[in-house]
């Protein structure tokens, strides 16, 4: 729902700004070029040498989500074939995300840029897709969470049961991982 939802947005951002050549002409080029200056205030290229790569080691080889899914695949030509899906996944951004957001500065040059995306679905997608969007990015919001409750209960799991008090029992696993996975509710 998500990705049909931003293949809309940003068809419907494209028409309404008038194509593809009217988005290029409509801002600087510097929008479309990755590789910018050494010395730009926000963005030189160093950050984009450096940093990404790093990043994408975390993303794709430490992530515990990851990790469990490649490691659960029937065989290595299933757990290829499912990274390599993933990663083209991760190019989607690129198309649903940034060029409408691209199109939302020609479209509405007034609004603050991290509201643009929800601008535009406000603005520009029908009723009823609207919903479905903004359900789904509920819904993966959610999920996250979750996701990430889980992996702090896992890594509280895991740090308790390495130390020595009682005889292995369940609720000696239990009891940690719950208060693991209900700390980030105060934080």
């Amino acid at each position: 729902v998500l990705i049909a939802g931003g293949i809309i947005l940003t068809v419907s951002a494209i028409i309404k700004v008038g194509g593809l050549e009217a988005l290029g002409a409509g801002v600087e080029a510097e929008f479309f070029n990755l590789w910018k200056d050494v010395h730009h205030p926000e963005f030189p290229w160093t950050g984009i040498l450096f940093g990404a790569p790093i990043l994408g080691i975390w993303y794709w080889c430490t992530d515990q989500m990851i990790v469990q899914r490649t490691l659960a695949a029937r065989n290595l030509d299933e757990a290829r074939r499912g990274t390599i899906f993933a990663g083209f996944l991760k190019l989607l951004p690129v198309f649903i995300l940034v060029l409408p957001g691209v199109a939302g500065r020609i479209l509405c040059p007034n609004a603050v840029p991290d509201d643009m995306y929800a601008t535009l679905v406000n603005n520009l997608l029908p009723s009823g897709v609207k919903g479905l969007v903004i359900a789904a990015l509920l819904a993966a919001l959610m999920s996250s969470l979750s996701a990430y409750r889980r992996r702090v209960s896992g890594r509280g799991v895991v740090a308790a049961g390495q130390r020595p008090r009682r005889p292995d029992g369940a609720m000696r696993r239990v009891c940690p991982g719950r208060g693991c996975a209900s700390f980030p509710n105060w934080a």
